[in-house]
């Protein structure tokens, strides 16, 4: 099984990389971008770190709430 896991990942991240929205949607049952907008209102200051950041969705929410990354 980790033998799979390890493989199934390196494919996801790596030559099927243009599938993560589809697949974070899928097993997250839709609610994939709402999870990231739900800090939004814990955030406080103006300068962000955001790690581990995925395809970049939540970064454009704090831009669109000006906040600087």
């Amino acid at each position: 099984m980790r033998r799979f896991m390890r493989i199934f990942f390196y494919l996801l991240y790596h030559p099927f990389a243009f599938a993560y929205d589809f697949v974070a949607a899928f097993v997250s049952f839709g609610q994939w971008k709402n999870w990231g907008r739900s800090i939004l209102p814990f955030i406080s200051g103006t300068h962000i770190l955001e790690l581990g950041h995925g395809p970049g969705h939540l970064q454009r929410f704090l831009l669109n709430a000006n906040l600087t990354l």
